[in-house]
C-alpha cells in the first residue's frame, strides 16, 4: 500500500499509471490531490518480451473516493481482514472488486459489495454498458436539440427514452451487484 500526495492542480492519471508500472509488485495506491482521495490498483505479470520486466496485466482500476471516505460499508469491505487471502492475486482482485463496487456506487448512490467474483464481473460489465449508454444519450440530446425536422426530433426522443429505460435497468443491476 502506497500513498502519494500531489500539489494542488496536478492531474494524476499519467503519474499514477507510471507509478504502477515502475513498482514491480502489486500496489494499492492512495493518491491525494486538491483534498480528494483516489485509489488505484492493477494486476501485474512478467513481460513476454523482456526478461525481468513487469507489465500491467489488464486495465488500471481507479476510482475517486467520495468526500465522506466512501462510507463505513466501503471502509469495512476494503479492510484486509475482509479480503481473500489465499494468495496475492486473490487479495489484489478482492481489492479491485471492492473499488469497482465503490465505482458503481457513484452511479447508484449506494455501496453494495459484490459477494462473488462472478457477481463483480457482471457488475463491471453493467457499469461499462451504463456509461456507454450515458455517453450515447448525451450525444442524442445534442442531436435532438439541433434537429429541425419534427419527425426526426420525435424519433431521436423515442430512442433517448429507450436508452433511459435501459440505463435504469442497468442501475438496478448495479445496486444488487450485477444481478
Amino acid at each position: 500500500v502506497l500513498s502519494l500526495s500531489l500539489r494542488p492542480g496536478t492531474r494524476p492519471a499519467r503519474l499514477v499509471e507510471l507509478l504502477h508500472r515502475a513498482v514491480p509488485h502489486p500496489v494499492l495506491l492512495a493518491t491525494t490531490v486538491d483534498g480528494r482521495l483516489g485509489l488505484s490498483l492493477a494486476h501485474l505479470r512478467r513481460s513476454q518480451t523482456e526478461a525481468e520486466q513487469v507489465v500491467l496485466d489488464g486495465p488500471l482500476m481507479s476510482v475517486q473516493v467520495p468526500p465522506d471516505g466512501g462510507g463505513a460499508a466501503f471502509r469495512t469491505a476494503l479492510a484486509l481482514a475482509n479480503q481473500p487471502r489465499t494468495d496475492l492475486f486473490a487479495l489484489v482482485q478482492g481489492w479491485m472488486d471492492t473499488i469497482a463496487a465503490l465505482d458503481a456506487a457513484q452511479e447508484t448512490g449506494a455501496f453494495v459489495p459484490s459477494t462473488s467474483r462472478a457477481q463483480a464481473e457482471a457488475r463491471h460489465a453493467a457499469l461499462q454498458q451504463f456509461r456507454d449508454l450515458r455517453a450515447q444519450a448525451a450525444e442524442l440530446r445534442v442531436r435532438a436539440v439541433k434537429e429541425r425536422q419534427l419527425a426526426r426530433q420525435v424519433a431521436l426522443n423515442e430512442e433517448l427514452r429507450s436508452i433511459s429505460a435501459l440505463m435504469e435497468s442497468l442501475r438496478q443491476q448495479l445496486m444488487v451487484g450485477g444481478g
